[in-house]
Formats: C-alpha cells, sequence, structure tokens
C-alpha cells in the first residue's frame, strides 16, 4: 500500500512517499518558494539527492513536479499516479473540533475553511 503524505504552506511543499506494509520510506522532499528560484529537493534511500531549480507560479505545477520526480526513471518509486491508495495532508489548524484525523469530504473541507482565522497565513493559493 502507498501512501503520500503531503504538507503544503505558503512558501512550499513537502512530500514523502511511503510503502506502508512494509513500513519503508521511499521518497520524500519538497519544493520551497520562499526565494526566487523555486527550489527541489528530491530525495529517494540509495540514490543521490536530486537538487533543481525551478520556474513556478501554482502549488498544483509543484505537485505535477514532484508527480513526475516519483515516477522518473528506470528505478521509479511510482509507476502510475493510480498506484497510490492513499494521501494523507497535515492542516496547520483543525481548531478544537480537529484533533484527529479525518477524510475530506465536502462539509469537512468547508468546517476548516471557517478556522482560516486560526492561521490566515495558510490561505495562500499560489506559489
Amino acid at each position: 500500500m502507498k501512501i503520500v503524505v503531503c504538507d503544503s504552506g505558503s512558501s512550499s511543499l513537502k512530500f514523502s512517499l511511503f510503502e506502508a506494509d512494509q513500513e519503508v520510506l521511499r521518497a520524500e522532499g519538497d519544493i520551497d518558494w520562499t526565494d526566487r528560484p523555486a527550489r527541489l529537493v528530491f530525495r529517494c534511500p540509495g540514490q543521490p539527492v536530486i537538487r533543481e531549480e525551478l520556474n513556478l507560479r501554482e502549488h498544483s505545477e509543484a505537485a505535477e513536479c514532484i508527480r513526475a520526480h516519483l515516477q522518473a526513471g528506470p528505478s521509479a518509486t511510482l509507476q502510475d499516479v493510480r498506484d497510490i491508495d492513499a494521501v494523507g495532508h497535515r492542516v496547520v489548524h483543525g481548531g478544537s473540533r480537529f484533533t484527529t484525523a479525518v477524510r475530506i469530504t465536502p462539509e469537512i473541507q468547508r468546517a476548516i475553511g471557517e478556522l482560516r482565522e486560526l492561521a490566515p497565513l495558510a490561505g495562500g493559493d499560489r506559489v
């Protein structure tokens, strides 16, 4: 079972890909756009660390870049995006309502949006 865990902030997108059945980290890294150009760091156990400068404008472009790296090369850590069984994402602040993991539904998404004032800098949607 492959699980991707993400932490998307106003100036970075961090990720890890786990093989949950074997409790093994397959890949991890981040894209940080605090400074321009954005910088990617991509690590896979037993492989050289990849570092790249990127010209990104949106979180979706960062996510696509990460997907491409997960599927790149003959020893790709991910053959197809459909091989991902679950995705977890950290929410910066769930108030007193969200203190454990929850499945994201439209209702939950709206409720998290109502908590925006607890972490106003987390609401950015541009890279």
